[in-house]
Protein backbone atom coordinates (compact mmCIF):
# COMPACT_ATOMS: atom_id res chain seq x y z
CA UNK A 1 0.00 0.00 0.00
CA UNK A 2 1.52 3.13 -1.52
CA UNK A 3 1.20 6.53 0.81
CA UNK A 4 2.77 9.71 0.25
CA UNK A 5 5.77 10.85 3.37
CA UNK A 6 4.40 13.22 6.15
CA UNK A 7 7.14 16.01 6.64
CA UNK A 8 8.20 14.48 9.64
CA UNK A 9 8.91 10.93 7.85
CA UNK A 10 10.96 13.13 5.36
CA UNK A 11 12.78 14.53 8.08
CA UNK A 12 13.59 10.77 9.64
CA UNK A 13 14.51 9.67 6.61
CA UNK A 14 16.81 12.72 5.79
CA UNK A 15 18.69 12.36 9.53
CA UNK A 16 19.16 8.56 8.06
CA UNK A 17 20.68 9.55 5.62
CA UNK A 18 23.27 12.36 7.18
CA UNK A 19 23.98 9.70 10.28
CA UNK A 20 24.00 6.11 8.38
CA UNK A 21 23.75 6.14 5.09
CA UNK A 22 22.03 6.43 1.92
CA UNK A 23 21.33 2.60 1.35
CA UNK A 24 19.89 2.51 5.24
CA UNK A 25 17.58 5.87 3.96
CA UNK A 26 16.70 4.32 0.58
CA UNK A 27 15.66 1.22 2.28
CA UNK A 28 13.36 2.85 5.18
CA UNK A 29 11.76 5.06 2.43
CA UNK A 30 10.59 1.51 1.17
CA UNK A 31 9.32 0.10 4.32
CA UNK A 32 7.73 2.88 4.97
CA UNK A 33 6.08 3.28 1.54
CA UNK A 34 5.87 0.63 -0.10
CA UNK A 35 6.36 1.39 -3.16
CA UNK A 36 8.83 0.35 -5.96
CA UNK A 37 11.71 3.32 -6.97
CA UNK A 38 14.46 3.00 -8.78
CA UNK A 39 17.39 3.97 -6.47
CA UNK A 40 18.78 6.76 -8.65
CA UNK A 41 15.16 8.36 -8.25
CA UNK A 42 14.89 8.05 -4.36
CA UNK A 43 18.39 9.18 -4.06
CA UNK A 44 18.10 12.41 -6.18
CA UNK A 45 14.41 12.66 -4.49
CA UNK A 46 16.09 12.45 -1.01
CA UNK A 47 19.06 14.78 -2.05
CA UNK A 48 15.98 17.47 -3.18
CA UNK A 49 14.35 17.14 0.04
CA UNK A 50 17.30 17.31 2.11
CA UNK A 51 18.73 20.78 0.35
CA UNK A 52 15.20 22.02 1.22
CA UNK A 53 15.10 21.35 4.99
CA UNK A 54 18.31 22.51 4.98
CA UNK A 55 17.68 25.85 4.35
CA UNK A 56 16.91 28.22 7.35
CA UNK A 57 13.00 28.70 7.71
CA UNK A 58 11.72 25.89 4.95
CA UNK A 59 8.29 25.32 6.37
CA UNK A 60 7.27 22.77 3.05
CA UNK A 61 8.73 20.08 1.24
CA UNK A 62 8.29 21.44 -1.86
CA UNK A 63 10.30 24.23 -3.95
CA UNK A 64 7.84 26.96 -5.44
CA UNK A 65 9.30 27.02 -9.16
CA UNK A 66 8.06 30.15 -10.81
CA UNK A 67 7.55 30.74 -14.53
CA UNK A 68 11.48 32.20 -15.03
CA UNK A 69 9.75 34.88 -16.50
CA UNK A 70 11.25 38.30 -14.61
CA UNK A 71 8.29 40.31 -13.00
CA UNK A 72 7.07 43.28 -15.33
CA UNK A 73 8.47 46.54 -15.00
CA UNK A 74 6.00 49.76 -13.70
CA UNK A 75 6.11 52.09 -15.88
CA UNK A 76 3.16 54.02 -14.80
CA UNK A 77 5.24 56.65 -13.51
CA UNK A 78 7.59 57.48 -16.49
CA UNK A 79 5.30 59.99 -18.43
CA UNK A 80 4.75 62.36 -15.11
CA UNK A 81 8.52 62.33 -14.11
CA UNK A 82 9.03 63.71 -18.24
CA UNK A 83 6.44 66.11 -17.49
CA UNK A 84 7.51 67.91 -14.94
CA UNK A 85 10.80 68.43 -16.78
CA UNK A 86 12.01 71.61 -18.28
CA UNK A 87 12.52 72.14 -22.14
CA UNK A 88 16.64 72.49 -20.91
CA UNK A 89 16.78 68.71 -19.08
CA UNK A 90 14.63 67.50 -22.06
CA UNK A 91 17.21 68.50 -24.33
CA UNK A 92 20.28 67.39 -22.28
CA UNK A 93 18.36 63.49 -22.07
CA UNK A 94 18.26 63.77 -25.65
CA UNK A 95 22.19 64.82 -26.40
CA UNK A 96 23.35 62.09 -24.17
Amino acid sequence: MSKHLTKQEWIEIIKIKNEISMNKAFREYLKITGKQVKIYDLIRRIRNKSNLIDNIGMEALKRNQGSGRPPKRDDSDIPSIINDLTDEQKNEIVES
